[in-house]
């Protein structure tokens, strides 16, 4: 995949993160292993070339250990 597509896709993940919230998975409108892999992806994105934002990618990886806050070793 070239940068640019990476980029790209950046504004998509952001959209849907926007729209995942804890009230959602309460509700089961979402679900957390979903909202997960959304924000890990996100991260994923922030920290790659070109982006390579690594404030932004900690955050979105912060953020998805408030839908599955569980050690991750365990």
């Amino acid at each position: 995949m070239a940068e640019g597509e990476l980029a790209a896709a950046i504004p998509i993940m952001e959209a849907a993160v926007a729209n995942i919230s804890e009230e959602m998975i309460a509700e089961e409108l979402a679900s957390p292993e979903a909202a997960v892999d959304a924000y890990f992806w996100l991260g994923w994105l922030y920290q790659v070339p070109p982006t390579q934002d690594f404030q932004r990618a900690a955050t979105a990886y912060e953020q998805s250990l408030v839908f599955e806050p569980k050690d991750p070793l365990s």
